[in-house]
């Protein structure tokens, strides 16, 4: 059983002393669905957006977590799949953030017949700790250029398009983006020819323009 409405909650209320992506960005697959010829499962899909659905395990740095809550699924509905923050440190664990954090709770039947409270997270986009306050003073700077409603995850992905037009090798567009792989540039970016970059170009014409009569902008990548 579970409650209808999903929340907003803080990054700093979930994880008070931060969180650790453990792995990769895995697909959620949808096991209600028929296997494909290959035996294999398609992904999950939200059925309101049609966007596919992302998993990520984060360890919580919270010593008053118990060993049940100390890894913790969060998942995000994307388009492609979500990039995290390049790992600085010496661990095999990234520091990470999440923006646009929700809670959904509801009760996990327990072996012994009894119910307990579990979470479900959501989030719209992860990035490196303490960069929130960055991505804040970019959206502010978009909407002085007169480009509302874009935001720097769309211009990096306009980056990207322009790219591969330009005749960039996948290598080059895989370290200008930050991805793990070159085959996950592949992955995301194989489908892009002349009828979508005819749409990237269009785009740009109709904000080009209102950024020239703007003070230059400062836009921070991230996902």
């Amino acid at each position: 059983m579970a409650m209808q409405k999903r929340f907003k909650v803080g990054f700093g209320d979930v994880f008070p002393n931060g969180a650790f992506l453990k792995g990769s960005v895995e697909p959620v697959l949808d096991f209600n669905a028929e296997k494909r010829a290959d035996g294999s499962r398609p992904q999950q899909a939200d059925p309101e957006t049609g966007l596919l659905v992302w998993s990520v395990t984060v360890l919580d740095a919270d010593e008053e977590a118990s060993k049940r809550e100390t890894a913790v699924s969060v998942k995000f509905f994307a388009k492609v799949q979500p990039v995290p923050p390049e790992n600085k440190t010496p661990f095999p664990w990234t520091p990470v953030e999440f923006i646009g954090l929700t809670a959904l709770p509801w009760i996990e039947e327990t072996s012994m017949g009894r119910g307990r409270i579990s979470w479900s997270f959501r989030a719209e986009s992860m990035i490196a700790p303490g960069q929130s306050s960055q991505a804040g003073q970019s959206g502010t700077s978009s909407g002085a250029a007169g480009l509302d409603g874009v935001t720097p995850h769309d211009l990096r992905h306009t980056a990207a398009s322009l790219a591969v037009r330009g005749g960039a090798n996948v290598k080059a567009i895989q370290q200008m983006l930050g991805h793990a792989s070159a085959a996950m540039t592949l992955d995301i970016y194989a489908g892009l020819f002349p009828d979508d970059l005819d749409a990237v170009a269009l785009s740009l014409d109709i904000h080009v323009p209102q950024m020239c009569h703007n003070e230059p902008v400062s836009l921070i990548e991230g996902e």
